[in-house]
Parts: C-alpha cells; sequence; structure tokens
C-alpha cells in the first residue's frame, strides 16, 4: 500500500548515504577553495619578486592551482542537487579543453582530439565532466608514453542524427571477462 501524498518520507539507507557523501563532497570542496584561495595569494604575491626559472615555476603552480579550482568546483557541481542548463556546445572544443586539462596533469601520455566538429544541445559543465571522466579512466592504466584518442563523427539511428564520442586508448585493455559488462552506450 502507498503512502499518502501528504505522508512524511522515510529515507532508505541508500538514500542517507547518498545524502551524507553529498554533504561530505561540499564540506571537502568548501576547504579545498579556501586554502586554495590563501595559496594563490602568497603565489601572487610572490610572483613580482622573481624572474627567470622561479617565476616560470610560479607560473605553473598558479596554472595548477587554476586547475585543482576547477576539479574543486566540479566536486560542489556533484555534490549539489543536479540542475542541467543545455545550450549549443561545439563537442570538438569541449573535448580539446578536457584532454588539454589532463594532458597538463599527466604529462607522461598523449592526448589526442580528431575528428569533425559538431555542435549538440548539451551542458557544457556536466559534457565536460563526462569527457574528464572517460579520459581518466582510459588513461588510469596507462604506462608513460601511452595515448588515449577522442574522436567525434556524426552517425544516423531511428532517423535521428547524433554526435558519437569514441574515448580509445593503447593500454592493455580488459579481461575478456569484463569487456562486455564495461561497454556502455549513452544517449
Amino acid at each position: 500500500m502507498s503512502q499518502p501524498p501528504d505522508a512524511p518520507h522515510t529515507l532508505s539507507a541508500r538514500e542517507r548515504t547518498l545524502l551524507e557523501l553529498g554533504e561530505g563532497a561540499l564540506t571537502l570542496a568548501h576547504e579545498l577553495r579556501n586554502g586554495m584561495t590563501g595559496l594563490s595569494a602568497v603565489l601572487e604575491l610572490l610572483q613580482p619578486k622573481l624572474c627567470g626559472g622561479d617565476a616560470a615555476l610560479v607560473r605553473e603552480a598558479r596554472s595548477r592551482l587554476a586547475d585543482l579550482g576547477r576539479l574543486a568546483e566540479d566536486l560542489l557541481l556533484l555534490a549539489r542537487p543536479l540542475r542541467c542548463e543545455p545550450v549549443s556546445v561545439d563537442l570538438l572544443d569541449l573535448a580539446r579543453q578536457a584532454a588539454c586539462l589532463l594532458g597538463r596533469q599527466r604529462p607522461s601520455l598523449r592526448f589526442v582530439v580528431e575528428g569533425e566538429a559538431l555542435r549538440a544541445q548539451a551542458d557544457p559543465r556536466l559534457l565536460k565532466l563526462l569527457i574528464l571522466n572517460l579520459l581518466c579512466n582510459a588513461s588510469n592504466a596507462l604506462p608513460a608514453g601511452g595515448a588515449v584518442v577522442v574522436s567525434l563523427s556524426r552517425t544516423s539511428r531511428a532517423g535521428a542524427t547524433w554526435a558519437r564520442l569514441l574515448v580509445r586508448d593503447d593500454g592493455p585493455g580488459l579481461p575478456p571477462g569484463l569487456r562486455d559488462s564495461n561497454s556502455r552506450t549513452a544517449a
């Protein structure tokens, strides 16, 4: 028998766990942002006093700090209730941004983006997170010098035109028993 619409909702164990994870992620992202703000201020004060290689190191540290800031923002995005705000997105550019970001974090690997320029209606932040996740997963088992390739193409299915984003790597691959369970297609 179902509850009346005005009855209080009791959270399941899974819902409570997800709520706690979300609250923990919000706290973590907040603390990360506070620490990064202080570090950014110190680097800003330090940079004009340095020259040559030391100044270049500070610029690199600021760039990495900006990457961390974007990751903290993404963590906040995941911890909050999901709001999808689709706009016209250049998929090739978004894939290049994600590959560039990950390439700076993993300089021993190569990230290649190829294919045709495609536009789609999508939430750019959520789609970039998805692409970053795919690139991270593909690159996690690669040895130094390995490559991750993102390919974009246009495809048709059921009378509609779709963008196809394919991520592949030159790693050893999944064991045969896991291949089918890890292959997914998303619309």
